[in-house]
């Protein structure tokens, strides 16, 4: 599957449900055993993350209004994600999960 351009951990997850498919096969008298079994499970392998640069963070700052206050709140938050590290779903229901606007 890594030929055709999926990613080792998909190719593991889909090796997982049929081997699940073949064991509720097995389950209900289609197969006397699970040939799936005698197959070592695929590593699901290392996600490659690419991070932004300074300059990166810096393109796209440069293109926020400050004067608006919904532009000033997300150049605010992009400038607390890059400088902490925090990733964003955490960062939103740290910081704006509790706010009601």
């Amino acid at each position: 599957m890594k030929n055709k351009g999926f990613s080792q951990s998909y190719a593991s997850q889909y090796f997982s449900n049929f081997k699940r498919i073949l064991e509720h096969a097995v389950q209900l008298g289609y197969l006397v055993s699970n040939p799936a079994n005698k197959v070592k499970a695929l590593p699901k392998g290392r996600a490659s993350v690419d991070f932004w640069t300074k300059d990166d963070l810096e393109q796209v700052l440069s293109i926020i209004y400050i004067n608006d206050f919904y532009e000033h709140l997300i150049y605010v938050m992009i400038v607390l994600y890059f400088t902490t590290g925090l990733r964003v779903k955490r960062g939103y229901r740290t910081f704006l999960g509790r706010c009601r606007l």
